[in-house]
């Protein structure tokens, strides 16, 4: 089997430096290495770049400086993605203020992620959530990601 097809969304990226939650930044430097040792296919989207932009000076450099040190492949917004994340809205699996999340989870479907990583529990990590992309992705005739946090990626490396 190969590595593992996981999409960052900018939460994970965001706990490498989050002394508010020291568990899950622990968790998330340790994910990062792995990643750094390319264990694992890591990708990214254009939104998360836009994402990243938004931040405040040092919070934003600082990120774009973590993601220089790791190999991954930037995937794009394209109109199939916009089209799955307009079907994630319209059936309520998320609310239109939550139209960034549908696009992460839209790009990372259209393009066969293994696994969508965040820290975002309301949006992303939420078993509501989770079980209606599975209903929308299977319906659309999509790959269904697992959503997990880094911690659970770390938890199936120890097995």
């Amino acid at each position: 089997m190969g590595k593992l097809k996981i999409y960052l969304d900018t939460s994970v990226i965001s706990h490498l430096n989050a002394e508010d939650t020291p568990e899950k930044m622990q968790d998330t430097l340790k994910f990062w290495e792995n990643v750094k040792s390319n264990k694992f296919d890591v990708f990214i989207s254009e939104k998360t770049l836009v994402e990243i932009g938004k931040c405040y000076e040092s919070k934003r450099l600082f990120m774009i400086e973590e993601l220089s040190k790791i190999n991954y492949i930037k995937l794009d917004f394209d109109k199939e993605s916009d089209v799955l994340s307009q079907i994630y809205l319209s059936t309520g699996t998320l609310k239109m203020k939550s139209k960034d999340d549908a696009i992460h989870i839209a790009i990372a479907s259209k393009n066969r992620c293994d696994v969508i990583l965040s820290w975002n529990f309301k949006h992303f990590v939420n078993p509501k959530i989770i079980n209606m992309v599975l209903r929308v992705n299977l319906s659309e005739g999509y790959k269904v990601p697992t959503i997990v946090t880094p911690k659970s990626i770390l938890e199936m490396e120890d097995d």
